[in-house]
């Protein structure tokens, strides 16, 4: 058992090491290529980040969400395709990791800030800034 449980974790650690190296590329792409649309959707899904942070949810709906558009943005289909294919898998590793975040004082505000600076980045065409 302890064996299996320590496959989940080191799988679950890939698999958000694997989102991270995407989702920076992804960032600087859509900071090259985002359109006025592509800048809305990324934006809608930051405000409802701020919202559920303000109302104690963990928000990963609306961080799947922000992520997902930042991938719309790349105008690359591999990406996107990418992205879709690790969603469901994202959305389960998303709740628990960003349960065990919410449990440490501060970090629910610092992932927000974090995801600010990335549609920052993305706002201002500034691909160095997006990571």
């Amino acid at each position: 058992m302890a064996l299996i449980l320590s496959m989940e974790k080191d799988t679950i650690f890939e698999l958000l090491e694997a989102r991270k190296i995407l989702e920076v590329e992804a960032a600087g792409l859509a900071a090259e290529r985002a359109s006025q649309e592509d800048l809305k959707a990324i934006k809608h899904a930051l405000i409802q980040m701020r919202s559920d942070l303000d109302q104690n949810r963990l928000g990963e709906t609306a961080d799947q969400n922000f992520h997902y558009s930042i991938a719309h943005a790349t105008r690359n289909s591999i990406l996107q395709l990418l992205m879709n294919s690790i969603s469901d898998t994202m959305k389960k590793t998303l709740r628990l990791s960003r349960e065990q975040l919410h449990l440490t004082p501060g970090m629910p505000g610092k992932l927000y800030r974090e995801h600010e600076q990335i549609y920052n980045a993305i706002f201002q065409r500034n691909p160095q800034l997006a990571p």
